[in-house]
């Protein structure tokens, strides 16, 4: 009579009844049934041998035997009865049995092994499928490493066993994957990430953890003995690829920001603080490693409270221009201005350096730009209706308007809005702008000529690019940056040299020089001697509020005596 309805297999079905998504359990419940099960099909031994290739999932693919039950001395290990069947990712699951000895199986019981066999396989793979989709649910499919998800979880477990820190979080972006991407395709870009998350998983121990945000950003939590080491890979990792049906090496290297989980800390707070030394890694452009200090924290604190005020500021105009005066060198009289924003917050004025780089940085510097324009253009229409003769006003743009195609155009409709000449707007752009974007910049000049609008590039000399700006693009006036200025008049004449010789190239190309942060009677001396064309600096006036500007335009001389 087949035993198939006995207590024993009754125990084992009971127990699969349960979810359980963890193979271990699955095993642990099998082992607590076989050994009833085995003393009536007379099994000395049973074994389940269960292999799978490498997948998303298991990297490095399954080779796995489990013994459920094993009595060694009452079998033998000859002739066991062997049961395979295939799995769908292309592995194998084979179970073994071996029966007593001085016993032979018959008909019926060879039939209740092959169904137990069949079981196993059936319910073994439940809980496969069962574990594999819940790993699916933290784990980031295009790189095998866990999800934000399945990190977090993660690191809460270690934070309730108190074992966060004995960590570091390290916060860590691919260095310019953009451009790897580019040469080798977005297909084989999405094979480099994976080679690359696999070789650190790879490098991974015990209690540590890669994830993948998402893109080319990674997050790894390492013990703090092993931190050095994980930071060896970061510095290069060689990953054989194939392009255009050639093996090709790529060396994937990385920036990163750490943080020293200490006693007390969250998984987020760790998160948060790694975040932030990556992001101060890749401002500073110098250092590819960078470990989290409190100061950083306070300048993010700062910098999103500059995000989150900013929209209210502007929409209740909280952002004042200011004017600083040109004069020209020749006569000391007034010539033009640059309008300067100065944001005044609870009667407070807020320093440019605290919102412009974080403006910059978000982009919504492009709103600040034209709502100068606007305040400019306004004061020009307002001082033109008062009888005054307005100067040139040159404003900032940043070089994130390039990648607007309509940039040229919402200047024009700004200027027509308040019909006033082209001839008194000056747009100011960055020397650096010309390094990266030069097409874009060279098409943007010509249109500003075509419509009467001057342009100028700012600190001249600290880019890239200088003699292609002045040899390439049709500006029509050049900024020299102040750095240049600082040592002029000293002893050593090397900066004398080079400005009188940027002075020089620059006229004989019919553009003007305008020198920025001048400060002294003899730097105004020297760059009037180098046929300096114009000048603005403290020596001149600090930037003035509209309507003490509006007061050097009554009097254009007023510099005269300076």
């Amino acid at each position: 009579m087949s035993k198939l309805c006995s207590a024993s297999f009754k125990k084992l079905f009971d127990g699969i009844k349960k979810m359980t998504f963890s193979m271990d359990e699955f095993i642990e419940m099998v082992d607590n049934a076989m050994p009833s099960i085995a003393n009536e099909l007379s099994i000395g031994h049973c074994a389940e041998i269960f292999t799978a290739p490498p997948t998303y999932l298991n990297i490095n693919g399954i080779n796995q035997t489990v013994v459920f039950y094993d009595n060694p001395d009452s079998y033998s290990k000859d002739d066991p009865e062997t049961f395979t069947f295939r799995t769908g990712e292309g592995g194998s699951l084979v179970v073994k049995f071996h029966c007593y000895k001085e016993h032979c199986w018959d008909e019926e019981e060879l039939s209740d092994l092959a169904f137990l066999a069949e079981l196993l396989f059936i319910l073994g793979g439940r809980v496969q499928l069962l574990g594999t989709l819940q790993k699916t649910s933290v784990t980031d499919m295009g790189s095998g490493a866990s999800n934000i998800k399945g990190f977090t979880e993660h690191c809460a477990k270690l934070a309730a066993q108190n074992l966060l820190k004995d960590h570091v979080m390290i916060f860590f972006n691919l260095k310019n994957f953009k451009f790897i991407n580019r040469l080798a395709g977005e297909r084989q870009g999405d094979v480099i990430i994976r080679k690359y998350a696999h070789t650190l998983m790879n490098f991974m121990r015990g209690t540590e953890k890669l994830a993948r945000p998402g893109g080319d950003n990674f997050i790894a939590i390492v013990a703090r003995e092993r931190s050095e080491e994980f930071l060896k890979l970061l510095a290069g990792i060689a990953l054989d690829i194939d392009l255009a049906g050639e093996k090709q090496t790529v060396n994937v290297t990385a920036r990163a920001g750490i943080y020293k989980i200490l006693e007390n800390d969250t998984p987020d707070t760790a998160i948060n603080a790694s975040s932030i030394a990556l992001n101060t890694s890749k401002k500073s452009g110098r250092c590819d490693v960078v470990w989290f200090i409190p100061d950083m924290l306070d300048k993010t604190i700062k910098a999103n409270e500059v995000s989150n005020l900013f929209p209210e500021a502007l929409a209740n105009k909280e952002f004042v221009v200011y004017y600083q005066p040109k004069v020209t060198l020749a006569d000391n009289t007034l010539c033009g201005c640059e309008a300067l924003t100065r944001w005044i917050r609870g009667g407070k004025i807020v320093s440019p350096a605290d919102f412009i780089p974080v403006l910059e940085k978000e982009g919504t510097i492009c709103r600040l730009d034209f709502y100068v324009l606007e305040s400019v253009c306004s004061d020009i229409r307002r001082w033109l209706d008062m009888g005054l003769t307005p100067v040139r006003v040159s404003t900032n743009f940043s070089k994130l308007h390039l990648h607007n195609t309509g940039f040229a155009d919402e200047i024009i409709s700004v200027i027509n809005k308040y019909g006033i000449d082209p001839s008194y707007i000056e747009v100011e752009l960055t020397e650096s702008t010309g390094y990266e974007d030069y097409e874009a910049l060279a098409e943007f000049v010509r249109k500003m000529k075509n419509c009467g609008i001057c342009t100028s590039i700012d600190d001249f000399g600290t880019g890239y690019s200088s003699l292609n700006l002045l040899k390439d693009l049709d500006v029509d006036i050049i900024k020299l940056d102040k750095s240049f200025l600082d040592n002029l008049g000293n002893e050593k004449k090397t900066d004398e040299v080079v400005i009188r010789n940027i002075v020089t190239m620059v006229n004989e190309l019919d553009m003007q020089v305008v020198a920025e942060g001048v400060e002294t009677h003899i730097q105004a001396e020297l760059l009037g001697n180098f046929s300096c064309s114009m000048a603005q600096g403290y020596l001149f006036d600090k930037p003035l509020p509209c309507s003490d500007f509006e007061e050097r335009l009554e009097n254009t001389a007023f510099y005269a005596g300076k």
